[in-house]
């Protein structure tokens, strides 16, 4: 996804309901996060920390828990959440309107009734965002070792799928800051003498 389409997503959303506070505060944990849906939903409010601004996958793919840093905005989005719901006293995060854990389902139906309500005119699915925040993060000078231990990859080679936005990126970069751009010896540029005309000189 492009930053104008998560900005569209995040924008039709209408915080005095429920449902929508609800999405956007999981959007967010998405993309602040890195997490698989299935990760995400199944949080619990012990797995958060606040103190230390980070979350705590237990739930994961390859069965080992996973800690990831978190910033603050997400974070007060958590904390207003699990305000809103503690009248049900789950202890999951995130809950249907009858105080049930969210499933995936639901989770999936939602994201994608957003954004067609946003008018983005593709598939848009929960697994979207983790895509988006991996391509972004090493597109602003992240490391691929660091993404895999935030994606919780087991082998490197998993990660290396984003590995073209690296490219990319280190080219781009090479063009901006290539030392030879900014070097000026203060002479100005003449046209080469042909071989012809240099011995005809001599």
């Amino acid at each position: 996804m492009t930053e104008e389409e998560i900005q569209k997503i995040l924008k039709s959303l209408d915080h005095s309901w429920f449902a929508d506070f609800r999405s956007a505060v999981l959007i967010h944990v998405l993309l602040d996060s890195f997490g698989r849906i299935g990760e995400v939903l199944a949080l619990k409010k012990q797995d958060i920390d606040f103190q230390n601004g980070s979350i705590t996958f237990n739930e994961t793919k390859n069965s080992l828990f996973r800690i990831v840093p978190v910033t603050k905005k997400t974070l007060n989005f958590l904390e207003k959440l699990i305000e809103e719901c503690d009248d049900w006293e789950s202890e999951y995060i995130f809950l249907t309107h009858a105080g049930n854990k969210l499933g995936t389902d639901a989770a999936r139906k939602h994201i994608h009734e957003i954004a067609r309500r946003a008018e983005i005119n593709r598939r848009i699915h929960p697994h979207i965002f983790r895509h988006t925040s991996s391509m972004m993060f090493l597109k602003n000078g992240g490391s691929i070792r660091i993404l895999q231990k935030i994606l919780g990859h087991a082998d490197i080679k998993t990660t290396l799928i984003y590995s073209h936005v690296l490219d990319d990126t280190i080219k781009e970069q090479h063009e901006k800051f290539s030392p030879i751009r900014h070097l000026n010896d203060g002479r100005k540029q003449k046209t080469r003498t042909s071989q012809t005309e240099f011995k005809r000189r001599t």
